[in-house]
């Protein structure tokens, strides 16, 4: 299947962007998602808080996640399109799949993030597009789109 970008793809990803520089301000890494349903209606959107929450797992991808199924919305999330600041980690492209999303559009790659994780300990990285290929489930990943956002976080 040729991953290719549909008409908001930019407009959401700049958002997601956005998002990660209101992060970055707020003391934590850059990374910033948004989840959009099929239909094209905003269900949910997060920054990193990973530092300000202590807690590791709180990546921007499972933060908009957590806040969708907070709201009720969590059937609304099959079949919807996440749009990410980076690359998802493993984990949250893990979440991702086992929420039913079936898209993934995503702004900085893995190795031009890796100068923002500072002193976070090295991890194994398998990207997301290795991952959707390993599943049953259809996920389109499409990324690195970094060069399409005005804005970008620097790293």
């Amino acid at each position: 299947m040729t991953a290719t970008l549909i008409a908001n793809d930019i407009s959401h990803l700049r958002h997601a962007t956005e998002l990660a520089e209101a992060a970055a301000q707020h003391g934590n890494r850059p990374f910033g998602a948004i989840i959009i349903d099929r239909d094209g209606k905003p269900l949910a959107e997060a920054e990193n808080s990973v530092l300000t929450d202590d807690d590791i797992a709180a990546h921007a991808e499972l933060n908009a996640i957590r806040i969708a199924c907070r709201a009720g919305l969590q059937r609304q999330l099959a079949g919807a399109t996440i749009y990410a600041s980076a690359e998802p980690c493993p984990m949250c492209t893990g979440v991702i799949l086992r929420f039913g999303l079936r898209r993934i559009v995503y702004g900085s790659s893995w190795n031009s993030i890796l100068p923002v994780l500072g002193d976070q300990p090295p991890v194994v990285h398998v990207a997301s597009k290795d991952i959707a290929a390993l599943s049953p489930q259809e996920l389109t990943v499409i990324g690195p789109c970094g060069s399409l956002t005005s804005g970008s976080v620097s790293t």
